[in-house]
């Protein structure tokens, strides 16, 4: 596993896109943002319980600058009032206005997953979930992954973060938000998700 030295939960993305994940062929027009392995490893049966620890963590909630962050975020991505509904806005460049309008017909869409608002749940598999959020500024999509270390039969959580920008002023706000990202939020919530795992 090749890790990024300016963390050490932060992957390579070609680590998170050598995996044959479904996720792939649905968001090709999509970035890849990010990259991050999970402090959680369990057997090849546990994934369920990884995504049901996810949902039920309150990320907005891990610390005081992730929580200053989440509000940030909300305000300049232009979160939608709850009368127009999460998907109100097509996926940029596109008609669809969910991820789940680009799946293929063997795998499902997820329904009734608890997923907290303002993201919505895609789909899951036994080795997948997606969730997915739509702002004034992104379309955007998170992604678990269950991934077998190798020579083990021990398996570890990992997540990614897909991205397609709506106007001019996307880029520039993923790029004012990295270090943030990169340094308090996800390592936060991350470690959070690890601490939570080892003490059930």
């Amino acid at each position: 596993m090749r890790l990024l030295e300016s963390n050490k939960l932060r992957l390579d993305t070609d680590e998170h896109t050598r995996h044959p994940w479904h996720i792939s062929s649905i968001v090709e027009d999509f970035d890849l943002v990010d990259a991050w392995t999970i402090p959680v490893s369990g057997d090849a049966h546990d994934f369920p319980k990884l995504q049901r620890l996810f949902l039920e963590t309150d990320l907005a909630s891990t610390g005081r600058m992730t929580s200053a962050l989440f509000t940030v975020r909300g305000w300049l991505g232009g979160r939608p009032k709850p009368s127009t509904g999460h998907n109100a806005r097509p996926i940029p460049g596109c008609t669809e206005t969910s991820l789940q309008e680009r799946l293929p017909d063997d795998l499902a869409p997820a329904t009734n997953t608890g997923q907290r608002p303002p993201f919505r749940a895609v789909f899951f598999t036994d080795r997948e979930y997606t969730a997915e959020y739509s702002s004034g500024l992104v379309h955007a999509a998170l992604h678990l992954g269950w991934v077998q270390e190798q020579k083990t039969d021990r398996y570890r959580g990992q997540l990614a973060v897909y991205v397609k920008h709506r106007n001019h002023y996307g880029p520039l706000y993923m790029t004012a938000i990295a270090p943030f990202r990169h340094h308090i939020v996800y390592p936060t919530i991350l470690k959070r998700l690890g601490r939570t795992w080892d003490s059930q």
